[in-house]
């Protein structure tokens, strides 16, 4: 049989170590492919490499090392066949995104590239007329209070930061920052995943110290309330 060793080796482990009654079954591992010799062009000059030689067989397998080496598609067994990266987007655009289409044999599974997960993608704006009531009436139960020393220079760029890293809608016109204050406060609300309620205060005063002694610097006192505890530790986990 022409089969893949290392897939037969998998395929193998995965059934002594799996509880099954049934028999292994030889015909579930892949087939090798076997090149066939074509019939050589007569040509002069240096010859290139025929595209489109990759063996699937070993596609299969990288691919395969690598979806099985994720805790959560460990289950999900052995690989039955993958795509060819497809562009999901045209060529000539800034970015470019690809999909794999992974196959097992009963899941399909899209491969895309990496992308980040932030906080904001957990958090929708929601406008509070009366924040400081808002923060109130949530009280401390699910609290979160940790400061930080941001290398930013001025008020006004480090307010602008937060509240487009968080994406949570500024109250009581705190995003409007006077020139020429030492300190200022920043009223934010959001709604986390799930409807639950998060508040933010973020109170900030220039003179932070840095490594550089002639940069300026801002110390940030970030306050975090929301009505769901995890909220309030996700926020704060994405903020350090």
């Amino acid at each position: 049989m022409n089969v893949s060793l290392s897939s037969l080796e998998r395929l193998l482990h995965r059934y002594t170590i799996e509880p099954t009654t049934k028999p292994f079954d030889a015909r579930s591992v892949p087939v090798e492919a076997v090149p066939i010799e074509q019939p050589k062009d007569i040509s002069i000059g240096v010859g290139l490499p025929r595209p489109g030689i990759e063996s699937k067989t070993n596609r299969e397998d990288t691919y395969g090392e690598q979806v099985s080496a994720i805790p959560e598609f460990a289950h999900l067994g052995p690989i039955f066949k993958s795509s060819l990266p497809v562009d999901l987007t045209e060529s000539e655009v800034e970015y470019v995104v690809r999909c794999i289409k992974h196959i097992f044999s009963h899941y399909i599974v899209f491969q895309f590239e990496d992308i980040e997960i932030t906080v904001s993608d957990h958090v929708q704006k929601v406008l509070k007329p009366n924040w400081s009531a808002s923060w109130e009436e949530n009280g401390a139960e699910n609290e979160r209070e940790d400061t930080y020393t941001l290398s930013i220079p001025t008020l006004e760029e480090c307010g602008k930061k937060i509240i487009n890293y968080m994406e949570m809608q500024a109250c009581e016109r705190s995003d409007k920052i006077p020139e020429g204050k030492a300190s200022h406060a920043l009223y934010l609300a959001g709604v986390y995943r799930g409807e639950h309620d998060v508040l933010v205060r973020a109170k900030m005063a220039l003179g932070g110290t840095t490594v550089d002694p002639g940069a300026q610097a801002i110390t940030m006192q970030l306050t975090i309330r929301s009505t769901d505890g995890s909220a309030v530790q996700v926020i704060a986990s994405a903020v350090e």
